[in-house]
């Protein structure tokens, strides 16, 4: 449980304070993994609503499933805030100008936590590196969890490969520039097809049918092993973390990749929460996304996951891009932009096997009928 101390004010993310022990439970809490809010959220939350002013300083949020709602907290709920069509609704928890925690009384308060994450992370990367028989290269790609996983893992001088999906953001493009003007060993995969024309054959990519995984980042990445390597499999370190998505809810350290065949997938920093990353890369001033200005992850800008609520953003900060979204009708002018009110389905792979999710996880209602489902929480 997250807890928060009052001499630090800061949130201590397993509920201990390296610095001053035991913590306030943060009980109001409903989501396993938090991240910071991001500058543009933090504008657009102050601009939009007078009766509560965010600081300077890191504010949390997480997605609240439950009630439908994003929540940004530091010891208490400060607001909650859920789009509605083209528009932001934002309810105020409180009033006037709060500040936000201090970056270094942050690292301070999980000093402990982070230590313990580093050191068991890298004595497991450490083993999977030396054993026999497999060559080792890390998956870089642009994204905090892989500036921080080529940083945790920089003693091994693994090769770094960053697959061009050619529907990158131009800041993740900047990111890998600067990386190989640095002198790093990064080689640069690309896709053999452009993702557009690719849509005219086969629709826009949707939750169900994202086709787009496996003709811009699966083969190329498998052609690429096939070409380069003869052993069976190649040791592939990633940043993936457990609590990114349902389906990597139950991934194991080290998987052999579904898709390509030639990968096998070490996890080290699977147990990390999104906060954790954060903390080491703010820790050891490790290069930063300008992405992350804007949006809370990095990757492909047409990627059917959190399509709604990104181009929200989109249409502000990177206005071209979003009109070629409703070029290719994949949002238009009446979206709900965080996507709450698109139908999910109920059932999930999960390493092969089909489970459904509200099994996992439990039911979220919705006007009293679970929008993954459609059961009823009314008791006849």
């Amino acid at each position: 449980m997250h807890g928060w101390c009052d001499k630090c004010r800061a949130v201590a993310f397993d509920g201990i304070c390296s610095e001053h022990g035991s913590t306030k439970p943060l009980d109001f809490i409903n989501a396993i993994d938090v991240r910071p809010l991001t500058d543009f959220e933090k504008e657009l939350l102050n601009r939009k609503q007078n009766e509560l002013k965010l600081d300077d300083g890191i504010f949390l949020t997480y997605g609240d499933k439950y009630y439908r709602r994003k929540i940004v907290f530091l010891d208490k709920i400060l607001l909650e805030f859920k789009f509605s069509k083209n528009d932001i609704q934002i309810i105020p928890h409180s009033k006037g100008l709060i500040k936000g925690m201090e970056k270094q009384n942050l690292l301070a308060t999980n000093r402990d936590r982070l230590e313990r994450l580093i050191r068991v992370s890298k004595d497991f990367a450490g083993y999977e590196y030396n054993e026999n028989g497999y060559k080792n290269i890390l998956s870089f790609s642009g994204g905090k969890d892989s500036v921080a996983l080529a940083n945790l893992l920089k003693d091994q001088h693994m090769k770094k490969v960053f697959i061009d999906t050619k529907i990158e953001f131009p800041e993740t493009y900047s990111i890998i520039n600067k990386f190989k003007n640095n002198g790093e060993k990064l080689e640069v995969v690309s896709a053999e097809n452009s993702f557009f024309p690719l849509c005219k054959e086969n629709g826009f990519p949707t939750y169900e049918n994202r086709w787009c995984c496996k003709t811009q980042k699966f083969k190329p990445f498998n052609d690429y092993l096939k070409n380069n390597y003869t052993e069976e499999l190649v040791r592939v370190f990633t940043g993936q973390r457990r609590w990114e998505s349902i389906a990597r809810y139950e991934s194991p350290f080290v998987k052999q990749h579904k898709h390509i065949t030639k990968q096998l997938s070490v996890q080290p920093m699977l147990e990390w929460f999104t906060m954790d990353v954060w903390n080491y890369v703010w820790a050891n001033n490790l290069p930063v996304n300008e992405l992350y200005k804007n949006f809370d992850r990095a990757g492909c800008w047409t990627c059917p996951f959190g399509l709604k609520y990104r181009s929200y953003i989109m249409k502000q900060t990177h206005p071209k891009m979003f009109d070629m979204l409703k070029k290719f009708n994949a949002i238009s002018e009446v979206d709900v932009p965080c996507g709450i009110e698109n139908e999910k389905p109920c059932e999930t792979e999960i390493n092969g096997e089909i489970k459904k999710t509200c099994d996992m996880f439990g039911h979220y209602y919705k006007n009293n009928v679970c929008f993954r489902c459609g059961k009823s929480n009314i008791i006849a």
